[in-house]
């Protein structure tokens, strides 16, 4: 590269920095929310140079603005709960309630595209390699290893779907409002969903059983062994068993049925009988589909299905009375993404595109000369950038930005 490697970071750093300031002393007044009590809330941040601070409080919008502008941080963050005294230390600051958050991210979602750009690194040898963590270096024998996860259009699909299946359930079972609910793209490899009104008083708890309901937490698939007949009533988790059920028999194919461990006179009962199988699930005779295709493969079959039924949540952010989240509107130290607002209906998620509606330099025409070390192909945008391995190249900066926040680009002078 012909550069040192310590200058290469330095200079990488102010330039991230300088990017980071341009966006909140010119454009993030139009993306930054003001939380909702705003004085009541507690705000921390990650500066460049001084690292964490929180205990934070600000009155007003402009306040919080003007701290923007002149302090410039790399990540922002505000309590979901609110507090008599927010800046207080956390036994003073009087609780009075906090937002149902639900985080709903990518790391917890198996994929197959992380095999092809999830990477890790050795920080003892320098080896390099993909797709899942090992416990040890393969090469070295070493444990100080280093994750790089990237994120992709699969991947937000992925938890894209993984939120759709929170919004239904919290509608459908809970009775949330719409008027309660705000969808946000995290700015990184998912969604947050934050929901207000009169959940705000419940205690870790509440909270603790409505996370164990949407992971399907001690759910004994066998008690849906029973005649559950969807035009007799049926709703909450027992319909969307029935349903999900219905789903997989109808769409997997023979491959999909052996993959979850179905023996060969089961996969080829379903395959040879699927349209009579499919009416024994519609009208609950779970007798019959277990004389058809062996109580075995029944039972692998709805365990299957429980584990579709589970949305895949970070339940330490939903049990969380005091969490910190990320500011809505604010950018992403990991990605340069804006943590922004989807909407508050499934239609409001279904139709967006994270990857082209959450770009602050959208309309950037400034191009910037980088030493990229490893990245995978990539889409922001309509455009796709990559694969690019030890090479110099010019992109816009918005693709450009992301690979430096990544951290497998450098400035190159």
């Amino acid at each position: 590269m012909g550069e040192s490697g310590e200058k290469l970071k330095q200079d990488t750093k102010r330039f991230v920095k300088s990017i980071f300031s341009r966006y909140y002393s010119k454009i993030a007044r139009k993306f930054i929310e003001e939380p909702t009590r705003i004085a009541s809330r507690e705000f921390g941040f990650n500066l460049f140079d001084k690292g964490i601070v929180r205990h934070l409080s600000f009155r007003t919008k402009d306040e919080l603005i003007e701290y923007l502008r002149r302090n410039n941080p790399s990540d922002c963050y505000y309590s979901s709960a609110l507090y008599i005294n927010p800046t207080a230390s956390m036994d003073a600051k009087g609780w009075m309630g906090a937002e149902l958050i639900f985080d709903i991210d990518a790391d917890h979602i198996p994929t197959n595209c992380k095999v092809e750009h999830d990477r890790w690194l050795c920080l003892s040898c320098g080896c390099e390699g993909v797709g899942e963590v090992p416990d040890k270096c393969p090469n070295c024998g070493g444990d100080k290893l280093e994750q790089r996860v990237w994120f992709c259009e699969g991947c937000l699909i992925a938890a894209k779907r993984e939120a759709m299946k929170l919004l239904d359930i919290l509608s459908s079972d809970f009775g949330i409002r719409e008027d309660t609910v705000n969808i946000y793209f995290s700015g990184h490899r998912g969604f947050h969903i934050h929901v207000s009104g009169e959940v705000e008083g419940l205690d870790q708890n509440a909270r603790r059983e409505i996370a164990d309901y949407l992971l399907c937490v001690g759910l004994d698939p066998t008690i849906y062994l029973d005649r559950m007949i969807i035009s007799k009533g049926v709703n909450g988790a027992k319909l969307r068993m029935i349903r999900a059920l219905y789903d997989f028999i109808s769409s997997t194919s023979i491959e999909g049925f052996s993959a979850i461990g179905l023996g060969r006179r089961g996969v080829e009962a379903i395959v040879n009988s699927r349209d009579r199988i499919l009416e024994k699930v519609l009208e609950g005779e779970f007798d019959g589909i277990a004389r058809e295709i062996g109580v075995a493969n029944l039972r692998k079959l709805i365990a299957k299905v429980v584990e579709y039924l589970a949305v895949r949540i970070d339940p330490v952010v939903t049990l969380d009375t005091h969490r910190l989240i990320r500011l809505p509107g604010s950018l992403h130290g990991k990605t340069g993404f804006i943590k922004a607002r989807v909407g508050s209906s499934m239609e409001s998620l279904e139709d967006y595109d994270p990857l082209s509606e959450a770009m602050p330099f959208r309309n950037s025409d400034e191009q910037v000369k980088l030493y990229v070390h490893l990245s995978p192909r990539f889409r922001v945008g309509e455009e796709y950038f990559g694969p690019f391995k030890d090479e110099y190249v010019y992109l816009p900066l918005q693709p450009a930005l992301l690979l430096l926040c990544k951290g497998v680009a450098y400035i190159s002078s």
